[in-house]
C-alpha cells in the first residue's frame, strides 16, 4: 500500500522536526553493582513525555543494546526482569507505553471519539488514533537509541511479545537506523480488520465500538490499514525471528501468517505447539539470548530462512 507507506514517510519527517529532549536520571534504589537504571524521558508526538528505563551493565563503556517493547496493559515493575540481558552485556531500553497504567500518560487531546477503552480512542481516522501516538512513541524510542553515546550502533536489537511484537515488526520495517535483529513474540497488529470481525485480545475493543457505532464502520476499517504489519513488512530489512503459539486466543498465529509473508528479509518463524498466548516462554527467550551470544561473537550469520509453521 504506497499510500501508507507514503503517510509514514511523513510521519517519519515530522518526527525528525521534534527535538527528543532525552533526559536521564539515575534510580539508585533499582541499580546494583551488576547493573545500573536511568529514567529515561523523552518527547513524542503532542509534546507528551514518554517515561521508561535505561538498563545498563556495570563497568562497561559501551554495550549493546536491545529495545524491549512491552504487550498491552504491562508496566516495568523490575529492573532484575531483564536480568538476562545483563548477564550477556546486553543493556535494556524499554518504556511504559502511553496510557497504559505505567509512567507515561495519555493526556493530549482527542478530536474524534473519547472513548474509554484504549484502543479505539480516534479509531475513525489515522492522525486522530490511538495507535498512532503508540507507533510514533516506539519508533522514536529507536531514535533516543541511536542518541546513547554508549550504545555500540552496531549492535542494536528490537525485541517485543504480544502488542509489543507487532510494534517490533512495524519499528524495524520503518524506522532508518540499522537493526542488527528483530525479535518479534506472539506479535499482535497483524491482519488487523480480522482481528477485529473475530474480536480477538485488545482489537475487541473496537469491535465493540463499531457494534455501537456502525455507520463508522468503513472509516475505521479504512484507519485499521495504515496500523497493519503486513502492509509494511515487505519494507523489513533486519533478519527476524518470530514466534507463535499455536493455541493462542488473544493474538492467533493465522493472522500473523500474511505479515510472515510480506517480508522478504531472512526470516524464521517457530510456533509452539499447544500452547496459548505465553508462546515459547522461557524456552524461547533462551533460544534468543543464545542467538544474540552467537551474533555478538560473530559466530552467527545474521538470518535464517526457515520456518516450522
Amino acid at each position: 500500500m504506497t499510500q501508507l507507506y507514503d503517510y509514514w514517510q511523513q510521519q517519519l519527517q515530522i518526527s525528525k522536526r521534534l527535538p527528543l529532549e532525552i533526559t536521564l536520571v539515575e534510580q539508585t534504589s533499582l541499580s546494583d553493582e551488576r547493573l545500573t537504571t536511568y529514567q529515561v524521558t523523552y518527547t513524542s508526538l503532542g509534546q507528551v513525555k514518554i517515561t521508561g528505563w535505561l538498563i545498563i551493565p556495570a563497568n562497561q563503556e559501551t554495550y549493546p543494546l536491545v529495545i524491549d517493547y512491552l504487550g498491552y496493559m504491562t508496566q516495568l515493575q523490575n529492573p532484575m526482569e531483564y536480568q538476562s540481558w545483563i548477564d550477556l552485556g546486553i543493556g535494556v531500553l524499554a518504556i511504559d507505553m502511553r496510557g497504559q497504567g505505567g509512567m507515561t500518560p495519555d493526556i493530549m487531546a482527542y478530536v474524534t471519539t473519547q472513548e474509554r477503552q484504549l484502543l479505539a480512542r480516534g479509531c475513525t481516522t489515522p492522525d486522530d488514533f490511538y495507535l498512532r501516538r503508540l507507533y510514533w512513541d516506539a519508533l522514536r524510542l529507536v531514535d533516543v537509541a541511536f542518541s546513547l553515546p554508549q550504545v555500540d550502533q552496531q549492535a542494536v536489537f528490537i525485541h517485543g511479545t504480544s502488542q509489543g511484537g507487532g510494534l517490533a515488526v512495524f519499528v524495524a520495517s520503518l524506522t532508518p537506523h540499522p537493526i542488527r535483529y528483530t525479535f518479534a513474540n506472539v506479535p499482535s497488529h497483524s491482519n488487523i480488520e480480522n482481528r477485529v470481525v473475530t474480536g480477538t485480545g485488545s482489537y475487541r475493543e473496537i469491535k465493540q465500538f463499531i457494534e455501537k457505532n456502525p455507520m463508522l464502520l468503513n472509516n475505521v476499517l479504512e484507519t485499521l490499514n495504515y496500523f497493519d504489519t503486513q502492509f509494511v513488512a515487505q519494507y523489513l530489512t533486519t533478519p527476524i525471528l518470530v514466534s507463535v503459539g499455536v493455541a493462542d486466543p488473544i493474538c492467533p498465529k493465522e493472522d500473523f501468517y500474511p505479515t510472515y509473508g510480506a517480508i522478504t528479509a531472512p526470516k524464521e518463524l517457530i510456533c509452539y505447539p499447544e500452547t496459548g498466548h505465553g508462546g515459547g516462554g522461557q524456552i524461547h527467550l533462551t533460544k534468543i539470548l543464545m542467538m544474540c551470544e552467537r551474533i555478538l561473537g560473530g559466530d552467527l550469520h545474521d538470518g535464517t530462512e526457515n520456518s516450522n509453521v
